[in-house]
């Protein structure tokens, strides 16, 4: 505060004054990678020393992976005291307003290396853009914070705005595995299990399905799909196809399943690698888990037993039951002993002192 006063000390005014530190800690650049609606791979930069709020300019495709590339600087030069311009715990926090956006196994929170004056720092994160998120206009918040040496702590928040909106036609492999897991020529056959889902926002009366190995003598097409759009209950389909190893041998083979609409327009593709192991293989795999559960147990059984064989101090002592048996024993038998000799002992006395009163009574 700056108060004014006259000759006589009198207050004639005061205003109060606010120091604005400037922030140290900067956002110096953020890029975003993202796929749009027509399927195409977009990036943008944006200088993020002066503004706030950043808007991708594309509508965002759904189900696809998004990645932010933030960098950062320590504005403090080499003149200022080096133990003053160090930048700790940097934390980079990521909030939405509203989380449906994030698919799963997103990490929300990430750190960056200490910075020395005009030091700089690049972290890279990704997400994918969940598939089920609705339509609509979303925003990403980025909280930086971190402290100087002077123990000031520092918090810059950006935005990231961008809008989500389903292709019109987006119809994908949303599953293909085999089964069982594991493979081998022990078997007479296994199956292909293949789901598809409409992730478009307009209905698809054509789609087909092709599923190619041909060293495993596959080749199957399916036509004339029926695929409500995405917002209505019947957007899959699904089937399982059996696979015979007649005339197979052991080894990797590559199984392509491919998805059309409008019976010819290719429109997604998945590669699935099946390890068909031979007999012999097979039985040494299963060998490997049984001695590895073997091995598990004698552990576990160990362990009881060393917990077993702790005395009452806690102290652990490594003992067999027979010598619990023979210890226990051993220790009633001493008893008896000293019982016996003391009774003995006790009679002889009692005699002794009975002989003497008798010789005094015949004096």
């Amino acid at each position: 505060m700056v108060v004014v006063n006259d000759a006589v000390d009198t207050q004639l005014d005061s205003v109060t004054l606010i120091q604005k530190t400037e922030s140290m800690l900067i956002f110096e650049n953020i890029e975003i990678e993202y796929t749009t609606e027509d399927e195409d791979t977009e990036k943008e930069d944006f200088n993020a020393q002066d503004d706030t709020n950043f808007d991708l300019s594309e509508l965002v495709l759904p189900g696809r992976e998004m990645t932010i590339t933030i960098e950062i600087e320590n504005l403090f030069n080499d003149n200022y005291k080096s133990r003053y311009s160090d930048i700790e715990d940097i934390n980079l926090k990521i909030d939405a307003d509203d989380n449906d956006v994030f698919g799963s196994d997103f990490e929300d929170e990430y750190d960056f290396d200490e910075l020395e004056a005009e030091d700089n720092d690049k972290l890279t994160f990704s997400f994918m853009v969940d598939d089920e998120v609705d339509d609509g206009d979303y925003t990403l918040e980025l909280t930086l914070e971190g402290t100087d040496g002077k123990n000031i702590d520092y918090e810059l928040t950006k935005e990231i705005t961008f809008e989500i909106e389903r292709a019109e036609e987006d119809v994908r492999v949303e599953e293909l595995k085999i089964i069982p897991d594991e493979v081998n020529m022990c078997s007479e056959d296994f199956y292909i299990y293949l789901k598809v889902k409409n992730y478009g926002s307009r209905d698809q009366d054509e789609v087909a399905i092709s599923l190619f190995g041909n060293d495993l003598n596959l080749n199957i097409n399916e036509v004339d799909i029926n695929l409500d759009d995405y917002e209505d209950d019947d957007n899959t389909w699904s089937k399982e196809y059996l696979v015979s190893l007649d005339g197979v041998t052991p080894g990797a083979f590559d199984i392509d399943a491919n998805v059309y609409i409008n019976d010819d327009e290719k429109e997604d593709f998945e590669r699935l690698r099946v390890n068909i192991l031979s007999c012999d293989d097979a039985s040494e795999v299963q060998d490997n888990v049984d001695d590895s559960n073997s091995e598990e147990s004698s552990s576990t059984s160990d362990s009881n037993d060393e917990l077993a064989s702790q005395d009452e101090d806690g102290n652990s002592e490594p003992v067999s039951s027979s010598n619990v048996i023979n210890t226990t024993e051993g220790s009633y038998d001493k008893y008896d002993y000293m019982l016996v000799i003391m009774i003995v002992g006790i009679i002889l006395i009692i005699a002794m002192i009975a002989l003497f009163v008798m010789i005094l009574i015949k004096k």
